[in-house]
């Protein structure tokens, strides 16, 4: 709720039972008089643009507090000192215009202890960037948003959980940062210094990430790990073994998303979406005969099926993919699809359905499965059984 023309509140001094109070989304700019005088207070939202830097000295006789939220944070350190003293605290929201202010906040929080829940948002250009700040998608987690940083100059909480990367330097050089450890979500934007965003050569497994989102990186060419070269290393066993979302959008010059040597790590992946990346071509790499025998027998020994890949994947969208010829290898199929979305992808030939046959026809696909694809797109589609594609009529939607 928003509430621009409130620019002025009277004194609240007596207002000492008072739990909670929000002027968040006011054209507020002072800091209310009297508010030192709330001591009950559980509750304060001070998330307004217009709102003045709050003066030392209030916030440690809020000792109450639950739940803090700011527009900002004070230039000076000891305001960071001041809340990491509220014992209470169980939620902060706010921003730092300076990194050296974030990091002697964070060397705070490292010597007193972690609050329950934050939201910190980095970088001297947040205020021209308020979709980023109101990035509320992650409720109940630990998030920091870096916005056009020097990352190699942040020293991130040990326990960030959800961690959003926007037009920032050095990031090729410091994503193998420790901090990666205790990721569940990462989102990394617009970054021009990138050539693979998560490699495979970390000395630990990235097992904890379970939403990986890629948007407008120029520069990188391939998302998951190295070329499958002999020098390349070894996946990690545990690597991405609890993802279950990858989003990449805008990123023009990789070619292929997924590494073979990742499938068997992959089998908790969920949704997998990829927009507008002019040159990918694959969205598993392609791998030699001898490399797809090879990975059906391990499939095969994990009791997975000696065909089946991403067996939890629900939803396979795809737009605006000129060059994508392939989805996976012929010899792959995905059986627990229940939505496919293509559109605009003129070269992919395959889906990777596989409807069993019974009696020497193909199976009824899944009732829950759906299929949005445009006519002539549909057209295009090669079936390994002409059935195939009339039995799958009813499941398909024209767009």
């Amino acid at each position: 709720m928003h509430c621009y023309s409130l620019r002025q509140v009277p004194s609240l001094a007596k207002l000492t039972a008072l739990r909670k109070l929000d002027i968040s989304n006011s054209g507020i700019k002072e800091i209310p008089h009297g508010l030192e005088m709330l001591v009950n207070l559980r509750y304060l939202g001070l998330n307004a643009h217009y709102l003045e830097k709050m003066p030392l000295g209030i916030l440690p006789k809020l000792t109450q507090l639950q739940v803090l939220k700011l527009n900002w944070l004070s230039d000076s350190s000891r305001n960071g000192e001041e809340i990491v003293k509220l014992k209470k605290l169980e939620y902060l929201k706010g921003q730092f215009y300076d990194i050296n202010h974030f990091n002697t906040y964070v060397g705070y929080m490292e010597k007193v202890g972690p609050i329950s829940n934050y939201f910190f948002c980095v970088g001297e250009e947040m205020a021209n960037n308020i979709n980023l700040f109101n990035f509320d998608l992650y409720k109940g987690r630990k998030l920091v948003i870096l916005c056009e940083c020097n990352i190699s100059l942040v020293l991130l909480p040990k326990d960030v959980q959800t961690l959003v990367i926007y037009r920032c330097d050095n990031l090729r050089s410091s994503l193998d940062a420790s901090f990666l450890k205790e990721l569940k979500s990462i989102h990394i934007w617009g970054c021009k210094e990138i050539g693979d965003t998560l490699s495979l050569s970390y000395p630990f497994p990235l097992q904890s990430l379970e939403c990986v989102d890629l948007r407008s990186l120029d520069n990188l060419r391939i998302s998951f790990g190295e070329e499958r070269v002999a020098s390349a290393p070894a996946v990690t066993p545990g690597t991405f073994s609890c993802l279950k979302e990858f989003k990449i959008n805008n990123c023009p010059n990789i070619k292929k998303v997924f590494t073979p040597g990742l499938l068997l790590n992959l089998g908790n992946l969920e949704e997998i979406y990829v927009i507008e990346c002019k040159q990918l071509e694959e969205i598993i790499g392609g791998v030699s005969d001898d490399e797809v025998e090879e990975e059906a027998g391990e499939i095969e020994e994990t009791g997975m099926g000696s065909n089946v890949i991403f067996p939890k994947l629900r939803i396979l969208s795809l737009w605006d993919l000129p060059e994508l010829k392939t989805i996976c290898s012929s010899s792959n199929v995905i059986v627990s699809l229940q939505l496919i979305e293509i559109f605009r992808c003129p070269k992919l030939k395959r889906l990777p359905l596989s409807l069993r046959p019974t009696n020497g026809q193909p199976s009824s696909p899944p009732s829950s499965l759906w299929i949005y694809i445009p006519k002539q797109e549909w057209e295009l589609l090669e079936w390994d059984n002409h059935d195939s594609k009339n039995i799958l009529e009813p499941c398909r939607r024209f767009i």
